[in-house]
């Protein structure tokens, strides 16, 4: 799985049958579109065009349970955001891009077992709370998501390649570069 983030809460997600993009709001390719907020002015899934394995992007219509070339979506309604987890390829990846504050049981039943977590920078409760494998700020500016869980600067990464065989024992914060 290759994971790029594309600036704003917006990620693209590569796996061996389906390319995701989140909360797009520029041109890109991809045969999945994930928007987790419906209003937001900026996100615009018209711009995602398809690819050669599916001419047209699927459009998740919101929350749900979704199975699209062999990666499983869920989506939630918490609060006044859409969350979603993703399992493919053996990783369970969650995307929170506007969830901020603690999570209930309930939540955290849901959310359990998550390998990597896609998350606004206002979110470090919630990494505290879900202990994922990789987090991922969905920032250009990460310091004060590094300040508020104890870190110190850490050089960004074009992209981050991973496996279910690679997956780090001890939770690592990755902070990628924006691209197009």
């Amino acid at each position: 799985m290759e994971i790029q983030y594309l600036g704003g809460s917006s990620f693209r997600i590569k796996t061996k049958k389906a390319t995701l993009v989140t909360d797009p709001f520029k041109k890109t390719t991809a045969d999945i579109v994930i928007v987790s907020r419906q209003n937001e002015e900026k996100i615009n899934p018209a711009l995602v065009k398809g690819t050669t394995n599916r001419p047209s992007p699927f459009v998740l219509p919101g929350p749900g349970e979704y199975e699209i070339s062999e990666v499983s979506i869920f989506g939630r309604k918490w609060k006044e955001s859409l969350v979603f987890i993703i399992q493919a390829e053996e990783i369970r990846l969650a995307f929170l891009a506007d969830f901020q504050g603690k999570l209930k049981d309930e939540q955290l039943e849901e959310i359990n077992g998550v390998d990597v977590l896609l998350v606004c920078p206002e979110a470090t409760e919630v990494v505290k709370q879900i202990e994922p494998k990789i987090v991922i700020p969905a920032t250009e500016k990460p310091e004060g998501f590094l300040k508020n869980l104890g870190l110190e600067k850490i050089p960004p990464l074009p992209k981050l390649v991973i496996s279910s065989q690679n997956l780090p024992e001890e939770r690592e914060v990755v902070v990628l570069n924006a691209r197009d």
